[in-house]
């Protein structure tokens, strides 16, 4: 399991490498409050350049849009696998 889920779900998981508390920040923010300051902004840039910032940003909205095509369809996974987090509201 990925560093990201082993923290829980709205919890900073512990010992993470530069980029990947860079990424968790910016990812946490920009979901949460729907924009990122500019301090994480800048960290990022820094760490990874206005494409790296703009290729973090498309993955969550193609992250939104799967979700919710899969949500609206209904999709379930399968009966046997082992989910990472418990999902809301079930």
């Amino acid at each position: 399991m990925t560093t990201m889920l082993r923290g829980g779900v709205g919890r900073k998981p512990e010992k993470m490498k530069d980029d990947e508390a860079i990424v968790w920040e910016f990812i946490t923010q920009l979901r949460r409050d729907h924009a990122v300051d500019d301090a994480i902004y800048a960290k990022a840039v820094d760490k990874f350049g206005e494409n790296g910032v703009m290729d973090l940003v498309a993955v969550n909205g193609y992250y939104d849009v799967v979700s919710m095509t899969l949500n609206v369809a209904h999709v379930s996974p399968p009966k046997d696998a082992e989910l990472p987090f418990k999902q809301a509201g079930r």
